[in-house]
């Protein structure tokens, strides 16, 4: 308060403490940009969300919520197959796209190894590079492509 911080929800407020560097000065810097950001943006308080947005190229968040399996559950929905169609070697186009969406949000999202993803999936880590990297050059290409992954991302994180 005495920096003249925007508040923090109490969400946020928990979600930050437990996430937050152990070092003060970090501490101090990422709320000082976390709050001046806010107020760019008219804010009159801080949510868990926007926080996550705003710090998570910065931070390491420790998502317990945000599984392998909760991101293959919601993709499978998404292209109304089964996770274990994604981990199986079906190579139909709907499974081949739903694999490779679910790659590239586990790589985005928890930010684990090609090599960890590639054992979790029953592949090699080549292979899931070059899903990953052909996923990416779709959404650069393809808004609506784009907005599929953005859509399945959302409800990951729910």
């Amino acid at each position: 308060k005495s920096k003249n911080y925007l508040p923090l929800t109490e969400n946020a407020l928990s979600f930050f403490a437990e996430n937050a560097p152990e070092n003060i000065r970090e501490v101090v810097n990422l709320l000082h940009s976390l709050s001046f950001r806010a107020q760019l943006d008219n804010l009159k308080i801080i949510t868990k969300e926007y926080l996550i947005e705003n710090l998570q190229n910065i931070i390491n968040f420790k998502n317990d919520t945000v599984t392998v399996d909760k991101i293959l559950k919601e993709v499978a929905n998404f292209f109304k197959i089964s996770p274990n169609d994604i981990r199986s070697n079906t190579r139909t186009k709907t499974v081949t796209e739903a694999r490779h969406v679910a790659i590239y949000l586990i790589r985005e999202i928890l930010k684990i190894s090609y090599k960890e993803i590639g054992r979790e999936l029953g592949r090699k880590h080549s292979t899931i590079i070059s899903s990953y990297k052909k996923t990416k050059d779709e959404i650069e290409k393809n808004d609506s492509f784009k907005t599929t992954v953005k859509v399945i991302e959302k409800r990951v994180k729910k």
